[in-house]
This record gives C-alpha cells, sequence and structure tokens, in this order.
C-alpha cells in the first residue's frame, strides 16, 4: 500500500531538535525550526524543484534580534500569517542571548515580510511556558491568537494580538486584557490553533490530554464577522470539546482545516509513526489514513497549501522533512 506521505522531501542540511512550525505566504510554503544544540530560531521559504516543493536553504534566515545576538527558544517556534500580509513567528526564549536569563519562559514575536525581511517586534508576554507557543490568525474574527500551556499548570491559555489600542495609537503586543484559560483542560504538550470559515467562522485549538493522552478540540465561532462589527473574543468553550476515541500521542498534535475538513496529524504512541485523521465539519462522518511509515521524535506540523495537505516534521536523524496528502474531505466549500 503507497504511503500516505506523497513526494517526501528531506533537507540535507537543516536539522532541528524540535518539531518544526508551517505558515503559507502568497505562493510560498515557510517552515521555521530550533537549531540543532543551539537553539537558534530558523526560518526558510518553499522552493519548487522538478514539481516537488522542496525547501530552499539558500534564502533561510536565522532568526537575530537588534543586531547580531541569536534568539534562543525553549522547544519549536509557531508561525502564522497575518492580515496585512506577513509572517509572524513565535517562540517561548529559553534564557540565552541578550534577553537574558530574567526572561526565561516568557513569549516573544517577530513579524517580516515575503522576502524575510524582518518588520517588526512583539514585546514579552507576562504569561510563561514550560514549552512553545501555537499561533493562527482568525482572519474572519479578532487576528493573531497565541495559544500556549501554562507554566507549572498545564491550562490552555490563549489571547490575542493587538495592533492598535481603542484609542487608534499603534502598539504590536500580545494584549493580556485578552487572555482566556480554560478551568478544566490541561496538557503536558503545547496546544495546538487553526480557523475555519465554513460553516462558521471558527477557530479551532486541539491538544493532547493529560494523563490519558487523547486527541481533543475546542472551537469558538465568531457569530458577526463583518467589517465594523464587534470583535469576538476568543473563549474556547468546553461544551464544544471533541475527543477523538482510542487515538493518543506522546507529544503535541498539529491541527488544520481545508474545505470541509477539519484535520489532526501526530506521532503515534508506541511507534512514532505519523497519523492523519479528518473531520467532515458538515457531518459527523471521520475517515483516518493509514499510519505513514514516516516516522518522528517530535510534534509535526501541518499546513494547507494549493489544495492539499502538507506535514512537516523532523526526522529521526533530526533532518526536516516535508511530504504532501491528499485531503479527506472536499478541500472548496460547498
Amino acid at each position: 500500500m503507497a504511503d500516505m506521505l506523497e513526494l517526501p522531501y528531506t533537507s540535507p542540511s537543516e536539522t532541528s531538535d524540535d518539531g518544526p512550525a508551517l505558515a503559507v505566504l502568497g505562493d510560498r510554503l515557510f517552515i521555521a525550526w530550533v537549531g540543532s544544540g543551539n537553539d537558534h530560531l530558523n526560518i526558510m521559504p518553499s522552493v519548487d524543484r522538478n514539481g516537488h516543493v522542496e525547501f530552499d536553504s539558500d534564502a533561510k534566515v536565522i532568526v537575530d534580534t537588534f543586531i547580531s545576538q541569536e534568539l534562543h527558544s525553549l522547544g519549536g517556534p509557531a508561525l502564522t500569517t497575518t492580515s496585512d500580509g506577513q509572517l509572524l513567528l513565535a517562540w517561548t526564549h529559553n534564557g540565552g542571548g541578550i534577553l537574558g536569563p530574567g526572561e526565561a519562559q516568557s513569549m516573544f514575536g517577530i513579524t517580516f515580510d515575503q522576502q524575510l525581511n524582518r518588520t517588526g517586534h512583539v514585546p514579552s508576554l507576562e504569561d510563561t511556558s514550560d514549552l512553545g507557543p501555537a499561533l493562527a490568525n482568525w482572519a474572519a474574527g479578532n487576528g493573531a491568537n497565541i495559544a500556549w500551556t501554562g507554566r507549572g499548570n498545564r491550562l490552555l491559555n490563549v489571547m490575542q494580538r493587538r495592533v492598535r489600542d481603542d484609542a487608534g495609537t499603534f502598539r504590536d503586543v500580545f494584549d493580556g486584557d485578552t487572555r482566556f484559560t480554560s478551568p478544566n483542560e490541561t496538557s503536558p504538550f503545547r496546544p495546538a490553533l487553526c480557523v475555519s470559515d465554513w460553516p462558521n467562522f471558527t477557530i479551532y485549538i486541539g491538544w493532547t490530554g493529560e494523563g490519558d493522552g487523547e486527541l481533543n478540540t475546542m472551537l469558538c465561532n465568531n457569530p458577526n464577522p463583518f467589517v465594523g462589527a464587534p470583535l469576538p473574543a476568543t473563549i474556547f468553550d468546553s461544551v464544544t470539546k471533541v475527543t477523538i476515541s482510542n487515538e493518543t500521542s506522546t507529544s503535541a498534535l498539529a491541527i488544520e482545516a481545508l474545505g470541509r475538513g477539519l484535520y489532526l496529524c501526530w506521532r503515534g504512541t508506541g511507534n512514532n509513526q505519523i497519523n492523519l485523521l479528518g473531520m467532515d465539519l458538515g457531518s459527523e462522518l471521520r475517515n483516518k489514513q493509514p499510519p505513514s511509515e514516516q516516522t518522528t521524535g517530535h510534534h509535526p506540523a501541518i499546513r494547507a497549501f494549493r489544495g492539499r495537505l502538507f506535514v512537516a516534521w523532523t526526522g529521526e536523524d533530526d533532518h526536516l522533512n516535508l511530504a504532501q496528502t491528499a485531503p479527506l474531505f472536499s478541500p472548496t466549500h460547498p
């Protein structure tokens, strides 16, 4: 039987000690990761070669702050596209570099244009985590959201990025006034975020449950996604929680929406194989692919690109990998 992950590509030179992150901007796929043995953040775009999507190490950027000091990440970073056409990279700082040990476990962000020129810096959150964060841009909602598990308590948290305050004054921050903490849901790993505009304008959070390793999702809808309407708060209601029975993981999961489908991607328990399950957003139908022969020791990443699903992962040899698979449900809306 053919492997579900098609046209696999392994980077000959780029390696990581954690799972990568993916985002789409324009007609390119971008990958961000933390380097092997150094905790440095990196980002590079895709390139088309002989009909395959690969990554272009010649265009790689080693992310730095100000002039020369490299950033140091606790676990892999998060990456998303913003509504104004930029890339937003977020990470949990590990205490190295010029930010110093006093800023360890705080989360920061940097924005880039499509050519990976740095355009801005999002200062530290007051909140901290023992793991890397998740990002998603809710274009039909309130913009970029960051999610994380709390330091020492493992509760799920989310807050919005605010680029301007109520008076119209420019400021680029993760706004603590928008913070929501789920009172009952915890995870020993980082959460995942994605958005869908069908059948509702929705942001999803996914996570691996604490103690049972089960895969879970919750959602938050925007009931009034029109220009000039009040922005919705990102509040995930446990009433919307869905648990995938009989599927577990020993790492974080990845989540993505494409057309009618919501997709969960994870590392299997006991075998490290990459798994993919799709849920039809218009029904109760679920469809799981046979596990891939590809394996990883970390969480994978998944992103919709050119009407297909692209999965990135760190191989058992630490090299970055990319492959694609056809969606399990219609990639377009009814």
